[in-house]
């Protein structure tokens, strides 16, 4: 079953600390990715536009190139990002990541404003679940009985355990 992105998932709303506008200097942009953690610069007009994207690879590939921490990023801004819409599923983003070898993708919308960011590490993180734990066993829990008995008692082949909190 795939799941459809919504805004909600990145309930920390932390990717749009990733939004720069254009010109900003080369400095600004490397404070932004140190403090970010995100890997990704999303280069925006005043409007939320998605003009392109930032990565520290660019960043080196500008440095080598002769440009000072005071340039502008305009002319190292990659303008052709790979984009998806908001209902494109999780599993796609990752399928597109891989082949294109990326750890973000910006999410817009029809006007090409920036609504979410997919990031790598978000999508292969498995999601939280409202249930602390199951065990099913059986038997007469010889095997582990010293290891059970110290998280609960055993009675009749089954265990009760002890509440974790």
């Amino acid at each position: 079953m795939t799941q459809k992105f919504k805004a909600s998932n990145f309930s920390d709303e932390s990717w749009m600390k990733s939004l720069l506008p254009l010109g900003i200097t080369l400095r600004e942009a490397i404070q932004n990715l140190n403090e970010t953690e995100l890997q990704v610069v999303l280069v925006v007009e005043k409007n939320g536009v998605l003009v392109g994207t930032l990565t520290d690879g660019d960043v080196r590939r500008g440095l080598l190139r002769g440009l000072g921490m005071e340039s502008s990023i305009n002319e190292i801004v990659f303008r052709d990002p790979l984009v998806l819409p908001r209902d494109v599923s999780r599993e796609m983003a990752l399928q597109l990541m891989k082949v294109n070898e990326i750890s973000a993708i910006p999410i817009v919308d029809d006007t090409r404003c920036v609504v979410g960011l997919h990031l790598l590490r978000e999508i292969l993180i498995p999601s939280k679940r409202q249930n602390q734990m199951v065990i099913m066993a059986g038997g007469q829990g010889s095997r582990l009985k010293s290891h059970t008995r110290r998280m609960g008692s055993l009675k009749n082949g089954t265990m009760t355990l002890l509440s974790a909190r």
